[in-house]
């Protein structure tokens, strides 16, 4: 199995185990223009978001049973881009969200941005309205890698964001980082992570470029128009990274994401330990237990009918608990040992130098990351006794 799927970005689904956290998640579908590697649902049609927002109150108000009373610790607004949305929609967006939802007071909420959409007036009326984390989608200082995934920003953007996010009050920021490009090379990505360590923000994604069924990314691959990067570049890279950041303090907490000691994403944390959380908007996710449903899966029917659902599935207990042993192993928490299928497969891990073992918790090395999807075929085959990775 190739590794360049071994790190596939954001899993859909999520894990059985629920806790009395929540979280709060609001896909705002709104693009400039679609990224060529995007997979997720977004529209440029930028004129329906007043009608967007009122379908989302209708949502809202009609709520979750069992949870509009529950206090929610996460809030995270992501797309798309909602950084293209007026100020006055953002603070109305929020203030929403609070009316309806019991949104803790110091809960950890997130805006994801682009760095040509941030603006003095926006940064300063995203602190206005309770914002205290910003996610920037840099993916690269180099403007060659950010033309070949069709990025609209260049790296001077990147540094003047950083700049009007610090000037507006935030300390807490994400830099969404991306390697193997086509053509990138060991040095360009190393100067990829100096440039970013530069900038002293406290947390840091870095994924592994994947070519998703359906995007343009993939249509250019099938008109021979690019090459994927050979699969030793790209395990050297995730390899690199892991040094690099480590050794500038950064935790690995999880497979694409380090961050400085208390600036953990508690959204993602708690998304793969398995907590509920409640989507709104189209195509927005939840997850309740052992439940699992998607809202109306464009803008235009969600407009129409925010209440309907594109799907809705109950998944077994056994797809349950391998779900949770796939999310706990993307993590430095790992897995309790008696999560795994037998005491002879945890040997194997250990042996191969894939995982680690302390106060019988399981956890992967990087190297054991690079292999994750391996590992979970093999934990999962109850007739699988080797491992071939």
């Amino acid at each position: 199995m190739s590794i360049l799927t071994a790190l596939t970005g954001i899993f859909r689904r999520q894990s059985y185990l629920s806790s009395d956290h929540y979280g709060l998640y609001i896909h705002v579908p709104f693009c400039a223009r679609k990224c060529g590697y995007c997979d997720f649902y977004s529209t440029d049609a930028i004129a329906l978001a007043p009608f967007f927002l009122r379908a989302l109150k209708k949502q809202m108000a009609a709520g979750t049973p069992g949870f509009k009373r529950r206090p929610a610790d996460t809030l995270y607004i992501g797309g798309g881009t909602p950084s293209l949305l007026a100020p006055e929609q953002i603070e109305k967006m929020v203030h929403m969200v609070r009316r309806y939802y019991a949104v803790a007071s110091d809960a950890e909420t997130t805006i994801e941005c682009n760095p040509t959409s941030v603006t003095l007036e926006k940064a300063q009326a995203w602190k206005r309205a309770g914002i205290n984390r910003v996610s920037l989608g840099a993916q690269s200082f180099n403007d060659d890698d950010l033309r070949f995934l069709n990025r609209l920003h260049t790296a001077a953007d990147i540094f003047r964001a950083i700049e009007l996010l610090a000037k507006a009050g935030f300390s807490n920021i994400n830099l969404d980082l991306m390697f193997g490009m086509p053509g990138q090379t060991m040095a360009r990505f190393k100067q990829n992570l100096t440039l970013a360590l530069s900038l002293k923000v406290p947390h840091l994604s870095v994924y592994g470029l994947t070519v998703e069924q359906g995007t343009p990314l993939q249509e250019r691959l099938d008109k021979g128009e690019f090459t994927r990067i050979h699969d030793e570049m790209f395990e050297a890279m995730f390899l690199t990274a892991h040094m690099m950041l480590s050794e500038k303090g950064y935790g690995h907490y999880e497979i694409s994401n380090y961050a400085r000691p208390g600036f953990e994403s508690v959204h993602n944390l708690n998304c793969w330990r398995g907590t509920d959380y409640i989507g709104f908007g189209p195509a927005a996710h939840s997850r309740v237990g052992l439940q699992r449903w998607a809202g109306p899966d464009t803008v235009e029917s969600f407009i129409a009918n925010p209440l309907t659902r594109s799907f809705d599935h109950q998944v077994s207990d056994e797809e349950g608990r391998l779900e949770q042993i796939m999310l706990g192993l993307r993590t430095q928490e790992g897995i309790s040992q008696s999560d795994l299928i037998s005491a002879e497969k945890t040997s194997v891990l250990l042996r191969r130098g894939f995982a680690q073992q302390n106060l019988k918790r399981i956890r992967l090395t990087p190297h054991g990351m690079l292999c994750l999807d391996s590992i979970i075929l093999f934990l999962e085959d109850k007739r699988c006794s080797t491992l071939n990775a």
